[in-house]
């Protein structure tokens, strides 16, 4: 693998995780553990334990995240298709149904006036893990806010 290669690799490795991160599936424990440092810093063999020995236990706790970064991990290994023109390429459609269901949820949808919780609370039972890396994450922000005014 050439240098320029190493560093795109590592660069897209890198933005995954960040947007894992920001999506709340990791937690920054398991962001730090399994990042590259730098490009010359895995040409040097110092790479995530991830890469060293693919086991279970390097991968992180939510399924979503370590399915995505087991198909990442996996498409570095497969050799690259052939270049072919356009017009023999297979094509791919994907119909994705839309229905009006709501995405995002205001303050007032969570807490409802009359006190009740159980859309808050769905969202945590089913969403552990996220709900955890979310909870973590506005910690570190609010600890950041808070420095940064004293």
């Amino acid at each position: 693998m050439t240098d320029m290669e190493l560093q795109a690799f590592v660069d897209v490795w890198n933005q995954l995780l960040e947007e894992l991160r920001g999506r709340d599936l990791l937690s920054d424990r398991e962001l730090q553990f399994l990042a590259f440092k730098s490009a010359s810093a895995a040409r040097q063999g110092q790479v995530p334990r991830l890469f060293q020995a693919m086991s279970l236990n390097s991968l992180p706790g939510n399924s979503e995240a370590r399915r995505r970064i087991v198909t990442l991990a996996r498409s570095v290994q497969l050799e690259p298709l052939p270049a072919a023109t356009v017009r023999q390429m297979p094509t791919l459609s994907v119909l994705i149904p839309h229905y009006s269901e709501t995405i995002r949820f205001s303050k007032q949808d969570l807490f409802k006036s009359n006190g009740s919780t159980d859309l808050l609370r769905f969202l945590i039972k089913y969403y552990r893990d996220e709900f955890r890396n979310f909870i973590e994450r506005l910690e570190r922000n609010a600890g950041a806010g808070e420095e940064g005014m004293g």
